[in-house]
């Protein structure tokens, strides 16, 4: 009796050990980007230019610039961030820091609840060592806060679904009511967890909890209304982000056969993005079956529909939160409310993770030779993240992928040899890089904002026409910079790849560059380094026998 009670405990202690070396691997890599302190990205700059051009209070009472939305909450301790840390990359990215690392704690009460050890360690180890998730606990913008908000919510669920206390259910209520400030996509688990504990109710017939549950449920949607109303409702309706979602997939098509291969291609990159369980990545690869073939993405496969029917068969009750929520976000996308698509489905990571745990859990209950084989196929999806999060350690280059940026980088190679005498011209769309970095730095240049002629010409030789007023003053200049974006040519706010002639073949920067060194000589160029992305370019050109 006391020999099995003690492999018990020696058994829970080998996988709780497990367990915490897997997070605080995660930590590590997760605070070893965040020291690295790369550059900010073109996203990161959206809305790192409210945080840093507006006052406390601006950022509360006016529109962010770029038509920029994100919860208060997170604006307020963004911006508490850059008060403690200082108008830099680690003061607009430490709240994330925060929620990222909190993030994998708070994972480990919501997994046991559902899991046993065994898959508790394959859904811990996804969300520590996916770089996508680690990506995103390191970036300046709100998805890794959704994660954390998305865990937290469920956590209260397992809380409180069961109680007939008045008291409990405001302090519900409450919690609710403070998070949707924080976090909108939260409103979707929120709504699910309530679905699921007003029909657990019902089923009991205890119409009491279900008078009772609709106090936390009125408090929630009071709350996400105004919140909505005061900090998200404006210029969320553009039409350049309709139809940015329309022409990127981010709404489910309202025709079945379209929409039944609409909800395979996002299942199947679900676990390329947000969980990082790719083995690599070949940008020149178009076709989904060598895509899938590459990143190894039908590993997971077995186990995420092994996992709807595991949760089925566990608990109805567990089925129907998981089942609910994702019939919510699905309805949301099609009514065009809430695109579902790669960053921005970072929050349901958690539960496309319990659904692989759960179908791994599921298989080990079988034979021997299925648990076997269950093993092998959770190691062979963890070779993914776990190769590539050592790999971005090793070589910081390849974090973030085309995320990756050198806004910072290239302004400095300006700084650092920029001479007396010297002109700075600012390409037209990296306006936003130039405008914040030189407010948090105070680059010792003063650059000449590029015109946009796009509107004003009528095809791509007359916007060249037009560009070369800009370059005019420039006569008999031998030292002019030039720096422009070399990925990014929309400005959120555009009209989405208009005007036709300018973005054909998206082909409009490089005729830009091939242009401009046709006109002048190129005496310098920024060099990002072997391994780095070619994101930003910078040309010290010679306009001494420009006509």
């Amino acid at each position: 009796m006391y020999s099995k009670l003690l492999d018990k405990s020696s058994f829970k202690f080998t996988y709780n050990t497990i367990i915490y070396i897997i997070i605080s691997l995660g930590v590590f890599f997760r605070l070893y980007h965040f020291l690295n302190n790369r550059s900010l990205w073109v996203d990161e700059i959206f809305l790192s230019s409210g945080l840093i051009h507006h006052t406390f209070k601006e950022i509360f009472t006016q529109p962010l610039a770029y038509f920029q939305k994100a919860p208060p909450g997170y604006l307020l301790f963004a911006r508490l961030g850059i008060a403690f840390l200082g108008q830099n990359e680690m003061g607009l990215r430490i709240y994330s820091l925060i929620c990222g690392i909190v993030a994998l704690f708070a994972f480990l009460p919501m997994v046991r609840y559902f899991l046993k050890p065994g898959s508790q360690v394959l859904a811990i180890a996804i969300l520590s060592f996916s770089p996508w998730i680690i990506y995103h606990s390191v970036e300046a913008k709100p998805y890794i806060s959704e994660l954390l908000a998305s865990i937290i919510v469920i956590l209260w669920y397992i809380k409180y679904h069961n109680t007939n206390s008045l008291t409990r259910y405001f302090i519900w209520g409450i919690s609710g009511v403070i998070i949707v400030w924080f976090c909108y996509s939260v409103i979707f688990v929120l709504a699910a967890t309530g679905i699921t504990a007003a029909v657990l109710y019902m089923k009991k017939r205890n119409w009491r909890g279900v008078l009772l549950l609709a106090i936390p449920a009125a408090m929630w949607v009071v709350s996400f209304i105004i919140s909505y109303l005061m900090y998200a409702k404006e210029g969320s309706e553009h039409d350049w982000l309709i139809i940015f979602w329309e022409k990127n997939g981010g709404y489910i098509p309202t025709q079945f056969l379209p929409a039944i291969e609409w909800i395979f291609h996002r299942m199947f990159s679900v676990f390329d993005y947000p969980l990082g369980l790719s083995w690599t990545n070949n940008w020149s690869v178009h076709s989904k079956m060598q895509l899938m073939l590459i990143r190894m993405a039908f590993l997971p496969i077995p186990f995420f529909l092994i996992g709807i029917y595991f949760f089925f068969k566990q608990s109805k009750a567990n089925f129907l939160l998981l089942g609910s929520l994702f019939l919510i976000v699905i309805t949301a996308s099609a009514l065009k409310l809430y695109p579902i698509s790669i960053r921005l489905m970072t929050y349901l990571a958690p539960f496309c993770i319990l659904l692989i745990a759960g179908g791994f859990e599921y298989l080990l209950k079988l034979k021997l030779a299925v648990k076997i084989s269950a093993v092998v196929l959770s190691i062979l999806i963890l070779i993914g993240p776990i190769k590539n999060s050592f790999s971005q350690v090793i070589n910081p280059g390849f974090f973030g992928e085309d995320k990756k940026a050198h806004q910072r980088e290239a302004l400095f190679y300006i700084n650092n040899n920029y001479q007396p005498g010297d002109v700075v011209y600012v390409y037209r769309n990296d306006v936003p890089g130039y405008t914040l970095y030189k407010k948090m730095y105070n680059l010792k240049f003063e650059g000449i904002i590029g015109n946009d002629y796009r509107t004003r010409s009528t095809s791509f030789n007359n916007y060249l026409f037009n560009l070369s007023k800009d370059f005019s003053s420039f006569k008999g200049k031998k030292r002019v910079w030039i720096i422009n974006n070399g990925w990014m040519d929309q400005i959120p706010g555009d009209s989405y790849d208009q005007p036709d002639w300018y973005y054909i073949n998206h082909q409009n920067i490089p005729r830009f560059e091939s242009w401009l060194e046709s006109i002048a000589i190129l005496k310098a160029r920024y060099n990002p380094g072997k391994n780095e992305p070619d994101d930003m370019h910078v040309r010290l050109m010679d306009f001494s026998k420009y006509h």
